[in-house]
Parts: C-alpha cells; structure tokens; sequence
C-alpha cells in the first residue's frame, strides 16, 4: 500500500440532516479500526449541518470537509470516490449511524478471502416509533460467494439489497471499471448489481452492523414522479448493462422478479402519489404507463435502441395538486 493511502475511505453525503448528524458522525469517529479517512461532501446544505461537520475536522485530523452546490447524492458520492485514497470504500449515509466493529469487521473478512467485497447484516431503525428491525443477509455455508451468485441475488431483491452503506468496496471496483453513480434518484440500485459484476468475490458476516433511519424526508420515503421514473429507469440501466456482457440468461429469473416487485411498487407509489394530492384522476393512466415503461425493457425494441440512452417511453401525467385547496 502507498504511503499516501489508507486502508479504508468513508464517503458521508451531506444535505440538511442536523438533527441526525452528530450521531452518524460520532459512531464513526468511535470505530475500534484507525486506518480510515474520512470524506464528507457537504451538498449545499442550508441547516446546521455544514457546522458539525466542520467541528469533527477540527478534533479528528483523519475527518475531511468538502462542499459543493446542491447537486445531488449521486455526485456527492462520485466526487467522495474521486477524492478517496482508501484500498477499500464504505458508504455511510448522513441519517444512519454504525456499530463501533463496522469496519473493523468488514475489513478483516475482506482481507482474509482477498475479497472485493465484504457485506454485513443491518438492522432497520424507525425513527418514529423507536421500533428496530434486525435483517439478515441470507448466505451460503461459508460466506464466500461469486460475482455472479451476489448478481442475481441482488438483483431479485429477495436474498441481497441493491444498498451501498452494508458493504465494504474495493475501490479498484470503480476506478479500473470506469463506474461512477448516474445521477438520479434510486442510483445505487442502478449501480450495485454492475460493481459486484466486477468483483472477484464477496463475503458475508452474520454481525448487524449497519443501523438504517426510517424517516420521513428521506429520498425512499419522498414519493414523487420523478423518483417512480427514477425506480424504473434503474431496470432499463441494469438490463442495458448485462445485455451488453452477454449475461441475460444467467439473470433471466431475478430480472423478472425485479420486475414483477416493481410493478407492485409502481401501483402502490403512485396511489400513495395521488391521495397526497386529494387527486385520483389519471391515477390509473399512470399505472398503465409505469407497466409499459418497465415491460419495454424487455421488448425487442429496447434491444433494438442499445446504442441510445436509456429513458423511458412513456412519461407519467402530473395531476393537479388538491391538497392546498
């Protein structure tokens, strides 16, 4: 390893999360493993968020503050990877906080099977209730898995999540593959499943080490057209993807899966869309397109544009806003 590098980089995305900021950072400061930095990218935040972070640069020196104007989550993390001097990459958001073992775990496992990726179980915390819901990564006999078992399991969305802040990367997954993170909502189900395409192996602990804030504000729990399009256009990215490595009959099974939750999840967002907006007329003409979109990604004529940008062909209707009147 260079001298100039470390062993792991943790890239925080920062955006008016006050309230929930001092724990995230606190908990990371408190890991039992050193040889970490850390690069939080402040996006234009207009709370008191930029002045906490400011104060762990001042009594951590291994804590680095960047800004940038309001330009998303997925450019805060391309620029935290373009920054990063780490053999390994973890992404923690600003809300979530970690087990003080977070990365000492994650690493030792990683570095004993000289595995790319290392994932671990979370617990889902409610912040409303105080309710925590412990998940557990199904696993094989050993942990040990290949790039294309952790491929289609992710990409069902049964076994595996397509979530970032679980796993520990080897940050050659991004530089030696050219990936970077599209920039849209729902971006890492967009990106997850082609990094762990690239990975040599992964391995997964049975330690909850992660702990993930269920909030209201938070960009899972924002229903909105622009992230229903965003949650489609992540399949078409992703069948794109493995059309192009010739991987569709290996995939075939969790694509149809993916696409039959998010068919489901189309229904049920844009019902949850349009009672925001006391407005259920076009509900149903946008539940027919939401199918559409997501049925062209299997057609022929999808397969036929693969030289073109991956979009939808079908946009949803905007209903009149009733909520204010």
């Amino acid at each position: 390893m260079d001298k100039n590098e470390v062993a792991i980089s943790i890239i925080i995305p920062i955006y008016n999360v006050g309230e929930y900021l001092h724990r995230c950072l606190s908990s990371v400061a408190c890991q039992t493993f050193k040889d970490y930095e850390v690069i939080m990218v402040n996006d234009g935040s207009t709370d008191k968020s930029c002045e906490i972070a400011e104060s762990f640069t001042k009594y951590f020196v291994n804590f680095r503050l960047v800004h940038n104007t309001q330009k998303g989550v997925a450019y805060a993390r391309n620029l935290g990877v373009s920054l990063a001097r780490g053999e390994y990459i973890a992404f923690v958001d600003s809300d979530d906080y970690v087990d003080p073992n977070y990365l000492l775990r994650l690493y030792s496992a990683a570095k004993e099977y000289d595995a790319d990726v290392a994932h671990c179980n979370y617990v889902l915390y409610n912040i409303d209730s105080g309710f925590l819901h412990s998940v557990r990564i199904r696993k094989p006999r050993k942990g040990v898995m290949t790039n294309i078992n952790m491929v289609r399991r992710t990409l069902s969305d049964f076994f595996m999540r397509s979530y970032l802040w679980n796993k520990l990367w080897r940050r050659s997954l991004f530089v030696d593959n050219n990936i970077t993170f599209p920039n849209m909502k729902f971006e890492d189900i967009a990106t997850v499943s082609k990094l762990l395409y690239f990975a040599n192996k992964g391995i997964i602990l049975n330690q909850y080490l992660y702990y993930y804030t269920i909030r209201d504000g938070s960009i899972v729990q924002t229903v909105s057209l622009q992230n229903i399009s965003d949650y489609i256009l992540s399949l078409g990215m992703l069948r794109r993807f493995f059309t192009d490595k010739n991987e569709l009959t290996n995939t075939t099974f969790p694509f149809i899966r993916l696409a039959m939750i998010m068919i489901f999840a189309n229904i049920g967002s844009l019902f949850r869309f349009h009672f925001r907006k006391r407005n259920f007329r076009g509900y149903f003409g946008n539940v027919v397109k939401g199918t559409r979109n997501i049925l062209y990604f299997y057609s022929k004529n999808f397969k036929k544009a693969s030289h073109q940008e991956v979009t939808l062909p079908y946009s949803f209707t905007e209903p009149e806003d009733k909520s204010k009147k």
